[in-house]
């Protein structure tokens, strides 16, 4: 009994060594067949407040933006909320790690970059699209253990209320 196991456990890491290298050129591959991005500047962001409902859970969420901060309240169809806010930037490329020095001067760029300082991990979106009346942003983190509330890898169309 203990020799089968052993051979069950040393198949076992054999084939989950195998995998990683493979799931890290998906993601490769899917990092490179995004969709379009706008570059949008950063002042078609202040002030702005957009709004959604996500129709499978039935919560909403709104965001908000100041030249240094994302805001995010979510809001659960049970009644609670729950707001974050995160140092963010804009940039053309997706960073490994957080840029501190870039929060509040790059003000240009195709991704939208975010530390959450309460989980120590950095996310980002892309920003597909942003017009008078709505925001499409698709959502990746780079710490994929780390999602709570959100699908990576999934577009969002936001609605402006402000």
């Amino acid at each position: 009994m203990r020799k089968t196991f052993i051979i069950f456990a040393c198949a076992l890491l054999v084939a989950c060594h195998h995998e990683k290298p493979q799931q890290e050129t998906a993601e490769a591959t899917e990092e490179q067949q995004l969709p379009y991005a706008e570059a949008t500047d950063i002042q078609r962001l202040i002030g702005t407040k957009w709004y959604i409902t996500h129709p499978e859970y039935r919560d909403s969420v709104t965001i908000s933006f100041s030249d240094t901060v994302f805001s995010q309240t979510h809001y659960w169809h049970k009644g609670d909320t729950c707001t974050g806010e995160y140092s963010y930037y804009l940039c053309d490329s997706i960073p490994s790690e957080f840029d501190f020095a870039a929060v509040g001067k790059s003000r240009r760029g195709t991704c939208m970059i975010y530390y959450n300082d309460k989980t120590d991990d950095c996310n980002w979106l892309k920003i597909l699209s942003i017009t008078d009346d709505s925001l499409t942003l698709y959502y990746k983190t780079l710490d994929p253990s780390s999602v709570v509330g959100a699908n990576p890898g999934t577009s969002y169309v936001y609605r402006r209320i402000k």
